[in-house]
């Protein structure tokens, strides 16, 4: 009838059959069992399987949430249970969600791979984003948050409408009519191609001087900070140390990165450019951003196999290069070659670092982990320390 496990900070429990008052003594004896041997921070309740509670059963939940200090979540609820919710007004006082719907996102086309996810076309006009990286239903609905604030603020965002299950977990889905990655667009529009990258450079700029109110999104240097402290297993003591001396040398800002902005992010529709992949948007310092874009555009190209640049920006090497030209004088202001080339040698360490935290987080196998940050120790490290004796470059952003 009720089963329960400690997920991180996380108490699930999962409801099944029916609890009603030949029951409920006992239903509630197991869930307050639970919750006092299991120190948790909120609960989550699976209830897929309830087939239907009486108000002896309402009763057993209430007493759980007087116990809480966050409002209990209960996901998976079936059309006949939540009726019952919502007749009783449980559906207010308690996160009740109903079942999600399952999709397969087998045999689609592949749109984008991301950081969490993958970004598949369900069909002409809906795109499905499958993450592999992000098991919290809540934390997903963080994301879809995030995504319609930016979208409040001026940010032209795809909008999630719907949480579902596939494959590889939990996903969501957006309406994107007749839309088309803006890699495939600039790759086979050749005569409107400057077009298209002015648009794009105009979103990110409008994105790196749009100011959030406080509390609205993660703080980068946040988010970069657990990433950091999470990774801790893999350098030495000195190492982490100078790590979060570099990340705390960024001054912070309250003004919107995307954390992972480049042209198979967006998407065209009409001529206009919206932006997907929202789950890692954040405020703070757009030079990471701008280490982040030098990887994409950059380093990855020049580096990587010919499989996985096929498989992440779908952009020739060539039109990659001169889209990272075009992003450095429009950003900087400048067509002095040699200040340019200053720049891009500036922007390294911001780079290497965002390549760090990437090996650290993204799904990947342990020896090649391990060779990744033994790379790392022989180039990324050395640069940290001298690139904190040259920050004066940051005034020199015009958007700041």
């Amino acid at each position: 009838m009720i089963e329960g496990r400690l997920n991180g900070n996380i108490l699930e429990l999962t409801f099944s059959g029916r609890i009603e008052s030949t029951n409920s003594a006992e239903a509630d004896a197991a869930v307050q069992k639970l919750a006092a041997e299991n120190p948790h921070e909120r609960i989550n309740i699976d209830a897929e399987k309830l087939t239907y509670i009486s108000s002896a059963g309402l009763r057993v939940l209430m007493r759980l949430q007087k116990g809480e200090k966050q409002k209990v979540s209960i996901i998976n609820v079936s059309p006949e249970v939540y009726d019952i919710f919502d007749m009783t007004g449980f559906s207010q006082l308690f996160d009740v969600k109903k079942a999600m719907r399952f999709v397969s996102t087998e045999g689609l086309e592949l749109i984008g791979r991301g950081g969490n996810g993958n970004v598949y076309r369900l069909d002409r006009d809906t795109m499905i984003k499958s993450f592999y990286n992000i098991k919290d239903v809540a934390e997903i609905e963080r994301g879809r948050e995030y995504a319609r604030t930016a979208f409040i603020l001026g940010i032209p965002t795809a909008i999630s409408y719907e949480t579902v299950k596939c494959e590889e977990g939990y996903g969501t889905l957006f309406e994107l009519l007749h839309a088309k990655p803006l890699s495939d667009v600039i790759m086979e529009d050749e005569e409107h191609r400057e077009e298209y990258i002015d648009k794009y450079l105009d979103l990110l700029i409008q994105l790196h001087t749009t100011e959030a109110e406080p509390g609205s999104f993660p703080k980068m240097n946040d988010v970069l900070g657990e990433i950091l402290e999470y990774g801790k297993q893999y350098v030495t003591d000195a190492e982490y140390d100078l790590l979060q001396r570099f990340l705390h040398s960024i001054p912070e800002r309250n003004t919107i990165v995307h954390g992972d902005f480049h042209t198979h992010n967006i998407m065209v529709q009409d001529g206009e450019l919206i932006l997907i992949d929202m789950d890692d948007i954040c405020v703070g310092h757009p030079v990471i951003e701008l280490g982040g874009m030098l990887l994409s555009y950059y380093f990855l190209p020049k580096f990587s196999t010919p499989e996985a640049k096929a498989a992440f920006l779908h952009l020739s090497d060539d039109v990659s290069y001169h889209v990272w030209d075009r992003t450095m004088r429009r950003y900087f202001n400048t067509n002095d070659d040699a200040k340019l080339e200053e720049y891009n040698k500036l922007l390294l360490p911001y780079m290497n670092f965002r390549k760090f935290t990437h090996s650290i987080v993204r799904p990947m196998d342990p020896e090649l982990r391990s060779r990744v940050i033994e790379n790392d120790r022989r180039t990324t490290f050395p640069m940290l320390e001298q690139a904190m004796k040259n920050m004066d470059f940051l005034k020199e952003m015009p958007v700041l």
